[in-house]
């Protein structure tokens, strides 16, 4: 667990699909990791566990890498908030899995396994964002988010792939991409010519939920001056505070995350913040309780919701949307905030403090 930058990911185990072998971005990543052996295999679906013990097994599946030909949607609308509509945004498919090791992380209870995978196909994917953004006649601005099945920026020392999603998304009047990461990495995003189409956001956590949470990320300090640096370089930067977690010093904790926050960016070159409490469907909760003795995730009193998942309390989730919107709002009057996955009732403080 690191405190400062984020370790570079470099998988100790390779794995590449026969079919991707061939593919330019297959050879160039393979060009950064000479020093490994190739391991083929058929499908990145059916690797079976090699070790007993959830958390060994994840520790060990997270130490390597799978190159991939990605079927099906490349590009998939998104469709799973229950409480918000969200007709004009769409998930970029560009990785499945994390080298990170967030405890809350939903893709423990959704994948197969916990291997990070890169897809290669990359023309492919190029060419369905270009259709999908071209064929948009309807009202509204389109939104594209990388980061929601992988992290964004983990892989990118790796595939560079910022800059040709950079580059696109330039070209393109009526729709903005946001790359979601909790890496510090940004060498590759600095001095494209991104036109003011990217939004590059940051997951943040108060200091003690990163340290005892968030596993192998960059620290809080390390993403805010990753965030100050591309805010210098023009672009705009998206504020996720997504998960809060309930501990019993969390006031203490996100009051000094926030003022961290803002004495170091621009409040008018931040696109918009979101919040969002810890939630978890039945099966996460479980796997948290497996790997974690006493969780801190697991601190606050936790209730069934009607979309499935479990969250804090209302009047727990209540009183910390109306501390961390306060604290924002005396420093950022102006930003917009919404809320993440919340319910109606809920949700209204972000807007009403």
């Amino acid at each position: 667990m690191k405190t400062g930058s984020a370790k570079l990911f470099q998988p100790e185990a390779l794995f590449v699909e026969h079919e991707a072998r061939d593919y330019p971005h297959t050879q160039e990543i393979l060009a950064r990791l000479t020093h490994l052996p190739v391991q083929f295999i058929d499908s990145y679906h059916n690797l079976a566990a090699q070790v007993l013990g959830l958390n060994r097994r994840i520790a060990e599946e997270k130490r390597s890498l799978i190159l991939a030909v990605k079927k099906g949607e490349l590009v998939k609308q998104v469709e799973r908030d229950l409480f918000r509509p969200t007709p004009n945004e769409y998930y970029i498919i560009h990785s499945m899995g994390c080298p990170f090791d967030c405890e809350y992380c939903f893709l423990y209870d959704y994948l197969d396994h916990q291997r990070p995978t890169i897809f290669v196909n990359l023309p492919d994917l190029l060419a369905r964002l270009h259709e999908v953004i071209d064929a948009h006649t309807g009202e509204g601005e389109l939104v594209f988010h990388a980061g929601e099945f992988s992290d964004a920026l983990a892989y990118d020392h790796l595939t560079n792939l910022s800059q040709p999603l950079v580059e696109l998304f330039a070209t393109k009047t009526n729709a903005r991409l946001e790359m979601r990461t909790k890496s510090d990495y940004v060498e590759n995003l600095l001095g494209l010519a991104h036109g003011g189409r990217t939004v590059v956001s940051w997951t943040f956590n108060a200091n003690d939920v990163v340290k005892r949470i968030e596993h192998h990320t960059a620290s809080l300090e390390s993403r805010i001056a990753a965030a100050q640096t591309v805010q210098a370089h023009g672009y705009w930067v998206g504020l996720r505070f997504d998960p809060l977690v309930w501990y019993p010093e969390w006031r203490d904790g996100y009051h000094d995350m926030i003022a961290k926050i803002f004495a170091a960016l621009d409040p008018a070159k931040i696109s918009d913040v979101s919040l969002g409490v810890f939630r978890a469907t039945p099966g996460l909760k479980h796997m948290v309780q497996q790997r974690v003795r006493r969780s801190w995730l697991l601190a606050g009193e936790m209730v069934l919701c009607e979309d499935g998942k479990y969250r804090y309390s209302k009047p727990v989730r209540r009183e910390m949307y109306r501390a961390i919107v306060g604290w924002i709002r005396a420093r950022a009057p102006r930003v917009k905030i919404e809320s993440c996955m919340e319910s109606p009732e809920v949700a209204a403080i972000c807007e009403s403090v």
